[in-house]
């Protein structure tokens, strides 16, 4: 009875070794993770790159010469071989899924694609590929420049007539190639200019490619949340709804305005005073209706990311919540929006690189370099 249960286990061992073998005998592909990847890149020498994961613990050893983040389960990352570097895609185990051999490759879209550009021989090609490499669409004959999916879309532009249009994911070309300039379909509708110089105007066209919003501005941001920052002229901002409705006129620019919309807020500089004499211009936050909900307050401002804004007060940053508190004090020489819980930040001289989390505490920080 022992020796038939031994033999049972045997076979059931070797069953779970055999299938994990493909049909050539190689064992199962690195998995890739269709859960947000908490890994973060770092460097302690700015030679070569690794990733810590929310714990600040070491997650991937550093070892790549340059590396993007974590977009569907994948970074690009690159290495030097000779005298080039390749770029090629790990998963969150620090595993090639891809193997390094593209002169470029960046993020993966919310559509599972990446541009990529190879070349082999002579010849260099620019494609879009799956996250197990495989080439999906070839651009190379008919395109040499390309935006990436955005709402099922990708912006090409023409080699020949230098115009743009968009193809969808079967690399159709669905919403023809007559456009100056072009920006990802974001809220169902996609920034779109004709003419160019005096003549250049900017308007918002649908997935069919047809003009909603007529051409009408001097310059145009893309979509976010139901709203668009506009110039109707290069001195006058207006906010828009999707229907082409001011919603709010006479908004001042900078604080990162191009930024648009987010977490149903938007920066913007706002004049802080009544007299004419001490009246400053600062930033503070409006909602999607123009109304001041943040008052103008600060030197410089961000969008919201996981309830918190990057703000500067006296050439420091820190972050605020939706109330306008500050809920991490100034102190960072140059921050960046939270990811998943943890936001890049420097500290000059003493820390050069860290991370921190929500409550401003150091999860990680570098050596001096």
């Amino acid at each position: 009875m022992k020796r038939n249960l031994k033999f049972t286990l045997i076979l059931w061992s070797l069953s779970l070794v055999l299938g994990a073998c493909g049909d050539s005998g190689g064992v199962l592909p690195p998995t890739i993770s269709d859960e947000p990847v908490e890994r973060y890149g770092f460097s302690t020498d700015e030679k070569t790159v690794g990733f810590i994961n929310k714990e600040g613990e070491v997650a991937i050893k550093p070892r790549f010469s340059m590396a993007k983040g974590f977009y569907q389960g994948l970074s690009a990352v690159a290495v030097k071989k000779e005298d080039k570097f390749l770029w090629g895609y790990i998963n969150h185990q620090g595993r090639f899924v891809v193997k390094p051999k593209y002169l470029m490759a960046y993020n993966f879209s919310e559509d599972g694609l990446a541009i990529a550009k190879k070349k082999e021989k002579e010849k260099t090609s620019l494609l879009f590929i799956n996250r197990r490499g495989q080439g999906v669409i070839d651009l190379s004959k008919d395109y040499d420049t390309v935006q990436n999916f955005t709402e099922g879309l990708a912006a090409v532009k023409k080699t020949v007539s230098n115009k743009w249009g968009f193809i969808n994911k079967k690399g159709e070309l669905v919403i023809d190639t007559k456009f100056d300039s072009v920006a990802p379909f974001r809220d169902g509708l996609a920034l779109a200019v004709v003419g160019s110089g005096k003549n250049r105007l900017a308007g918002y066209i649908d997935r069919e490619g047809k003009f909603v919003i007529q051409p009408q501005f001097w310059e145009g941001h893309s979509f976010s949340e139901g709203r668009a920052v506009v110039r109707p002229r290069i001195t006058q901002i207006e906010i828009i709804a999707q229907t082409g409705e001011v919603v709010a006129k006479n908004v001042l620019g900078r604080c990162q305005i191009e930024e648009g919309f987010s977490e149903g807020l938007l920066a913007v500089t706002l004049v802080k005073g009544t007299n004419f004499f001490t009246q400053q211009y600062k930033c503070g936050y409006i909602d999607k209706e123009g109304k001041v909900v943040i008052p103008p307050q600060f030197d410089d401002a961000y969008p919201f990311s996981e309830g918190l804004a990057n703000v500067q007060i006296g050439g420091k940053w820190g972050y605020i919540n939706k109330q306008g508190e500050m809920v991490i004090e100034p102190k960072f020489d140059e921050p960046s929006s939270f990811k998943n819980g943890l936001a890049l930040v420097s500290a000059k001289p003493l820390v050069p690189q860290a991370y921190i989390n929500t409550s401003g505490e150091y999860v990680w920080k570098s050596v001096e370099f």
